[in-house]
């Protein structure tokens, strides 16, 4: 799945950070020679953690990309830090990506659950022996939050910017820093892979220049899994894609922005393979853009306007159709 994902997401300024589960480290040397055999010398593959699923290991190995990726800024400078999946697929093309990161250069896209209004659940949960442990119901082991602290809970999947990334990776050997103090609160807590971002950027002045929005279609939260006997919370999982669901991603793509899906499983499948094939042939298709500055919030409005000016000279660097505006924030 990995291989299909870079080959569609191939190009000359991106470069893909892969963390293989410790369970099967020989895929790391698989990767590795697969994309040295494509010439892909962008294809970074790593096996640092063995994974259980709804412990801290899941974001440990996500903080890892990172660290990773901002370290190697001086020698190949990017923009965006954007986590992925295996079982992700494009929706769109490179180049309106592109497009659309380079328009709104500077915000970071974290979307948050409706909570974040009101109290976000903290259950407890700790891996151990490839299990996970949580006592929401019995014990109704709860984290108590930080004197201060906003706690904040979202999607996983989060396009960050260097100048945020950088932030991350440099507060997390501060002890006394805003991020260092979000890390240790999310150690201890139930999937905290679907909080440390969101709640890193509600803390730090980086919350200026936050967008409440990922960057992928969803579907509908399929099933809720265990990872042990004493998981007593269970971590969400989304239907899994079919072609059922490309007029809601059409739909989707028309409202909002929208760059990626999940989740594609079972490739081989021949209706996997018709699904890709559509996917891919929408993906060609030019995005119908609306213009950032509108029904914006009042304190976005100056900042999307000079991206909105900046815009005009990117479009026509890149060709873009006299006409096309730019997206909606």
């Amino acid at each position: 799945h990995v291989k299909r994902l870079i080959t569609r997401l191939q190009h000359s300024s991106h470069r893909f950070f892969v963390h293989v589960d410790g369970k099967n480290p020989a895929a790391v040397g698989d990767l590795a020679d697969w994309a040295a055999d494509r010439g892909f010398s962008n294809v970074v593959p790593g096996s640092d953690f063995n994974i259980t699923q709804g412990g801290n290991l899941i974001l440990r190995a996500s903080v890892r990309g990172l660290q990773r990726a901002v370290d190697t800024h001086k020698e190949w400078a990017w923009d965006y830090w954007i986590k992925l999946s295996e079982t992700d697929y494009p929706v769109a093309s490179v180049r309106s990506l592109h497009e659309f990161l380079a328009v709104h250069q500077g915000l970071n896209f974290v979307g948050m659950d409706a909570c974040r209004h009101t109290k976000c659940s903290r259950p407890l949960g700790i891996t151990c022996g490839g299990q996970t442990f949580s006592f929401f119901n019995t014990l109704r082991m709860h984290k108590p939050a930080q004197y201060g602290l906003h706690f904040v809970r979202g999607s996983e999947w989060v396009a960050l910017t260097y100048d945020f990334a950088k932030e991350v990776a440099e507060g997390l050997d501060q002890k006394d820093s805003a991020i260092a103090a979000v890390w240790r609160d999310s150690l201890l807590q139930y999937q905290p892979d679907e909080s440390f971002f969101h709640s890193a950027i509600a803390n730090v002045a980086s919350c200026a220049f936050h967008v409440n929005r990922n960057l992928h279609f969803i579907t509908g939260i399929d099933v809720k899994s265990k990872h042990g006997e004493k998981d007593e919370v269970g971590t969400r999982s989304p239907a899994t894609m079919t072609e059922d669901y490309l007029p809601a991603i059409t739909a989707a793509k028309k409202a909002l922005p929208r760059f990626f899906t999940r989740k594609l499983l079972d490739y081989d499948k021949p209706e996997t393979a018709r699904l890709i094939q559509r996917l891919d042939e929408a993906a060609a298709c030019p995005p119908v853009w609306k213009d950032v500055t509108k029904k914006a919030p009042g304190w976005l409005e100056g900042l999307l306007q000079g991206r909105v000016d900046g815009a005009a000279e990117f479009r026509a660097k890149y060709e873009v159709k006299e006409g096309a505006q730019v997206w909606r924030a």
